[in-house]
């Protein structure tokens, strides 16, 4: 039953990442980005529980909880499985499909006001990885930062074994 339960789990996952990519410039049929169906069965509680000791860290800073969205989730998913693949953390990867922020943004169809991302690798569970965020000032301003409003978590193993983390902040442009 558990497994049942999980695999419905990971289904919805995957298809609430499936959007449109806007066309930017006149051009035939514009195809969906199809964010990637995580493939780790404790990845969606790897990203609930980033979220909650996210929010942990804005509350005792008086600051509103974020709300997870499945679009960043879709952005930070993307770019956790391309630093898994590649066995290589950068917020900037030249010469992938999705090499920057703002395109993997725009990939899982999130019109953003402002935004920001934190990474990390290495770490063996969320526990691990938000005190090393929050050591970092960058990284704490993120996680800190009263303009964001929505999150989305990232997590992917590179055959090496080493695990990627991806939080991506954003408050939505409408």
């Amino acid at each position: 039953m558990p497994l049942r339960r999980h695999a419905w789990l990971l289904l919805s996952l995957a298809l609430s990442c499936v959007v449109p990519v806007p066309p930017v410039a006149p051009t035939p049929a514009a195809k969906p980005a199809s964010c990637p169906v995580v493939q780790l069965a404790n990845a969606a509680s790897i990203g609930a529980t980033i979220i909650t000791l996210t929010n942990r860290e804005r509350t005792a800073a008086n600051l509103a909880s974020l709300s997870a969205d499945s679009s960043l989730t879709c952005a930070a998913q993307l770019q956790a499985d391309q630093m898994a693949r590649l066995d290589r953390m950068a917020h900037e990867l030249p010469g992938q499909k999705y090499p920057t922020l703002v395109s993997r943004l725009k990939a899982a169809g999130y019109r953003y006001a402002s935004t920001g991302e934190n990474l990390a690798w290495g770490q063996r569970s969320p526990m691990e990885v938000l005190p090393g965020w929050m050591a970092s000032k960058p990284h704490r301003a993120n996680i800190l930062a009263p303009d964001f409003r929505d999150m989305g978590v990232g997590y992917a193993v590179s055959a090496s074994r080493k695990t990627y983390f991806v939080q991506v902040f954003g408050r939505r442009l409408y």
